[in-house]
């Protein structure tokens, strides 16, 4: 084969003719601009290719599209909204017969007029036109449509922004399409507090045609807003009868928890206390084995027995529930609650307040030295738990049940923690914290001292004495017995 001399094709040149810009070559520069999108470095650079792309008569429609499409991008990440949306209109304008390079600029400058520019009317209104024209193809409409539920859902626009989910959905019926259009519309009926309406959409989306679209995560999701719109809307029954529907179909005892505990506020909302407490009751009675949300339905029990006046039973319960709390907040939102009930049962604040003291500066008072005048009474002393035979005879048979390792005995101490038992939670704290493999010592500890020990003593102050002794044992920091810095086990005298 006989080749051109270079001197001849740089005479070509200087003539004005150029080598061809073949489709590989085009599709290889398409390539490096999307490898070097992200490069700030890289972003006028990548102009330049897409120019030569787009003005190139060897590129294919697809590849002058996306090529238009890779400029409003880099316009996008330079910031410079003007140039952004001249690229579109010129994608518009120069692929004029070519509908996915329409529908793609029209949905691309709707984004950069409601996000970079600010200017959600016009969006609405160029998304309205292109969707409005019936010669456009019906999944570009319908892509517009759905644009349009976003903004007019943000511009507080709740009424259009559904009847743009509905035209929608009538223009497109793929399934991941519908979903995800669904999901909007309802999330616009929900804000602008439609709640009929919103349930409407929700029955749609929740048929299994849908729901096989979602993950667990948002399947969950919009069942509990399909409940929570109902109540909202004030149809209790029927959400109760949703919630008790999923609670049959859940997969696990953690999530069908989850939905006893939404039947018991579906009740409560409804101003059926007794029912409530009911359902939060089985939280624990039918699901012994499973302690993930115990500590949610035991503050709901308390909740509701307040909003009944029960407070001596409410009492009750919110002692339990200090017991079961395990952190900081948790253990100061206890206490207060517990103060306002001895308040509430008193109708004075003698005793509150002297709770709030023991709690705080524990049985030596504020002077720290016992048997002076500060030292405040444990006012709960002699004040039994609640009896609650039905859950009792629901976590013995979950005690059975448990392992016969770490997480047997944590949960065979999170069973005497809620019902009331804190000495015997204590012992079962102890058991898992000697069974822990190292990589739970710190957790196992930690449970064993805040929770299992300061449950038996009635309050949290001193209990750095119990975490020495676990990180040093008797010996102490040095290590070595019969030294200052010995320590005494604060756990002997709990474990009588």
């Amino acid at each position: 084969m006989r080749t051109k001399p270079v001197s001849v094709l740089l005479a070509l040149l200087m003539f004005g003719m150029t080598v061809p810009y073949a489709r590989a070559d085009i599709q290889g520069d398409l390539a490096k601009v999307r490898r070097n999108y992200s490069k700030k470095d890289q972003l006028e650079e990548n102009v330049r290719i897409c120019e030569r792309i787009i003005a190139s008569d060897g590129a294919s429609v697809a590849q002058r599209r996306e090529a238009f499409e890779l400029l409003y991008r880099t316009y996008e990440r330079l910031q410079k909204g003007a140039k952004a949306q001249e690229a579109v209109r010129r994608m518009r304008g120069t692929l004029a017969d070519d509908p996915p390079a329409v529908r793609t600029s029209i949905l691309l400058e709707a984004e950069l007029l409601r996000n970079r520019m600010r200017k959600p009317e016009e969006a609405v209104e160029l998304l309205r036109g292109y969707a409005a024209a019936e010669a456009n193809p019906a999944d570009g409409r319908a892509e517009a449509y759905a644009k349009l539920v976003q903004i007019l859902r943000d511009g507080g626009q709740y009424g259009a922004a559904m009847e743009a989910g509905a035209k929608a959905v009538e223009l497109r019926g793929d399934d991941e399409f519908v979903t995800r259009c669904l999901k909007e519309t309802q999330e616009a009926a929900y804000r602008g507090e439609l709640w009929d309406r919103c349930a409407e959409v929700l029955v749609r989306l929740l048929k299994p045609t849908y729901t096989k679209q979602m993950d667990d995560r948002d399947r969950t999701g919009m069942r509990e807003r399909y409940g929570e719109v109902l109540s909202k809307g004030g149809r209790h029954e029927q959400a109760v009868a949703a919630y008790r529907g999923f609670e049959r179909d859940a997969a696990d005892p953690q999530q069908a928890q989850r939905w006893a505990l939404l039947t018991g506020d579906a009740h409560s909302a409804g101003g059926d206390h007794k029912a409530a407490l009911a359902a939060y009751e089985r939280v624990f009675t039918e699901y012994p084995g499973c302690s993930f949300h115990w500590y949610d339905a035991q503050g709901r029990i308390v909740e509701e027995l307040i909003a009944k006046g029960e407070y001596a039973e409410a009492l009750g319960a919110a002692r339990i529930l200090l017991d079961a709390a395990w952190d900081r907040t948790r253990i100061v939102e206890a206490v207060q609650q517990m103060a306002r009930l001895l308040k509430a049962v008193d109708g004075n604040v003698a005793r509150a307040n002297e709770f709030i003291a023991y709690q705080r500066y524990g049985p030596a008072g504020k002077d720290g030295k016992a048997g002076t005048d500060d030292d405040p009474k444990d006012v709960l002393t002699g004040t039994a738990y609640p009896r609650q035979p039905a859950r009792e005879e629901a976590f013995a048979a979950a005690r059975e049940a448990a392992g016969d390792d770490v997480e047997g005995a944590q949960h065979r101490a999170r069973t005497f923690t809620y019902s009331g038992q804190p000495e015997q939670a204590l012992r079962h704290y102890m058991d898992a914290f000697l069974r822990a493999p190292a990589r739970d010592f710190q957790s196992a500890g930690y449970d064993l001292i805040v929770i299992g020990a300061r449950a038996v003593r009635g309050h949290a102050v001193g209990l750095e004495a119990f975490f020495d002794f676990v990180n040093h044992g008797p010996s102490g920091e040095d290590g070595k017995p019969g030294t200052e810095d010995d320590l005494k086990d604060p756990f002997e005298a709990l474990l009588k």
